[in-house]
């Protein structure tokens, strides 16, 4: 069976199919997959499954993944996510509870700030594997920090882009945190950094310059930017969170289905 879409498609939940499927756009996993799937941009739900052969340009794994996947940029391996397999990359992303239990290969391996639960035969083209040590390190240096009820609008007729969502704090303390916070949205061809200032190795580069929240439990933070973007256009967003001293404390990235 072949599929093929150059736009946005998406797998629905309680819908399986399998065999062959190949498109030239982005397509959202939330039902069952298997067999060979040709993609640009692969985005497994929570609630999705993909198991078989891939190749694509990127994949974001929320869901279940389990064969080999060919991909020419970047494996993301969010918090909900399980990665099994062999897979080959440029660069490969993993989230604090994301599962990585896989043979791999490519260039460069980026535990987001906290580690891996599982790295199986790494196998690096022009780098050493990050030691454990150095993940410890990386781990210690993340605050116990709740991002949850995440959204983005966006209001036409005035362009303006709204994103909103929760910060609270996993330990029930009173101590005041006072934070910088920025959101960057990815589009297929686009980055968008929120509040607007450079990216230098994936993250804000001027950290003075992001929303500074204080607060004791939780803070619900809202930004409202202008924008010809629309908010179905937006593929990701990643939350990066910085201290008073400009150092990164916490990053997640969400999927924007």
């Amino acid at each position: 069976m072949m599929r093929k879409s150059k736009v946005f498609s998406i797998i629905d939940n309680g819908t399986e199919i399998e065999g062959k499927i190949s498109t030239t756009g982005r397509l959202i996993i939330k039902g069952k997959v298997s067999g060979t799937l040709f993609a640009e941009n692969v985005v497994v739900a929570k609630e999705g499954s993909l198991k078989g052969d891939v190749k694509a340009h990127n994949i974001n794994i929320a869901g279940f993944f389990d064969g080999n996947a060919d991909v020419i940029n970047e494996i993301s391996v969010l918090s909900t996510g399980s990665c099994l397999g062999k897979v080959s990359c440029k660069k490969i992303d993993v989230e604090v509870h994301g599962v990585l239990n896989a043979e791999v290969s490519c260039t460069e391996i980026e535990p987001s700030v906290s580690p891996v639960l599982y790295l199986k035969d790494i196998k690096k083209n022009s780098k050493e594997a990050l030691p454990k040590k150095e993940i410890e390190k990386k781990e210690t240096q993340t605050k116990n920090i709740i991002i949850d009820n995440f959204s983005i609008s966006y209001e036409k007729k005035r362009k303006d882009l709204k994103v909103s969502f929760n910060i609270k704090k996993e330990e029930k303390t009173d101590e005041k945190m006072t934070i910088y916070v920025f959101v960057v949205l990815k589009t297929e061809k686009n980055i968008i950094s929120i509040p607007n200032v450079s990216i230098k190795d994936g993250k804000p580069s001027t950290v003075i310059n992001g929303k500074r929240v204080s607060f004791h439990k939780s803070n619900n933070v809202i930004f409202n930017v202008k924008t010809e973007l629309e908010a179905k256009e937006f593929n990701s967003a990643t939350i990066f969170l910085f201290d008073t001293e400009e150092k990164l404390i916490f990053e997640k990235k969400i999927l924007v289905t």
